[in-house]
């Protein structure tokens, strides 16, 4: 899902559980099928700041930004991060070996932080549905305190199991694994200086 809003000319079978809703707001802003063609309306939905509403844009445009909050779906900052690393991956082709190294190690860094970012906003967001009063949000207190809980795996799965979600019944261990590397290579690219040693080395296998 890489956007908070769903198309309501399209995606309204998404939505049954607030149909009522919907059909109050969409006829109290008087949107007419008249208007199809020159903007679409859609419904927000964001489990950062709990907010809801209705918005229209020009027709061809996918909002991915909450209009209250500016947060984007953890999808769609993982997407835009994966399209980041492309572009050094190109860039480290062309380039000398120390320049290669360099952009290898930020490649590291960039992809071991979007994950940390996607699991704590998929985290805390969950926490926030689930345990915090519709129109309420406590999300900032979430990401606080758990902001630094999501570059361990081993708390990662701590974490989730709060929710009731095993990471090892849902995630394939070669996933796993190949994510705690990841983990483990940042921790020595920001903390070592890109040197290996026998902490890495045990905790790696």
């Amino acid at each position: 899902m890489e956007s908070f809003y769903f198309n309501l000319m399209e995606d309204c079978h998404k939505l049954e559980n607030i149909s009522v809703l919907i059909e109050s707001l969409m006829e109290s802003l008087s949107f007419k099928s008249t208007n199809i063609n020159e903007s679409v309306p859609y419904f927000l939905l964001c489990p950062f700041c709990k907010s809801e509403g209705i918005m229209t844009t020009q027709k061809g445009i996918t909002p991915i930004y909450c209009y209250e909050c500016g947060e984007t779906s953890p999808f769609n900052k993982l997407n835009r991060t994966l399209e980041k690393v492309k572009k050094l991956k190109e860039l480290s082709r062309h380039n000398e070996d120390e320049i290669v190294y360099i952009l290898r190690e930020q490649m590291v860094v960039i992809l071991a932080t979007s994950i940390e970012v996607f699991l704590r906003d998929i985290y805390s967001t969950m926490y926030n549905l689930i345990y915090i009063k519709r129109n309420s949000t406590l999300i900032k207190k979430f990401m606080s305190e758990v902001k630094n809980d999501f570059i361990n795996m081993g708390k990662i799965k701590k974490r989730f199991n709060e929710l009731e979600i095993s990471f090892s019944s849902n995630i394939d261990d070669k996933i796993l694994k190949e994510i705690n590397l990841l983990l483990l290579k940042r921790n020595v690219v920001v903390h070592n200086a890109g040197i290996v040693d026998k902490s890495f080395l045990s905790s790696s296998g």
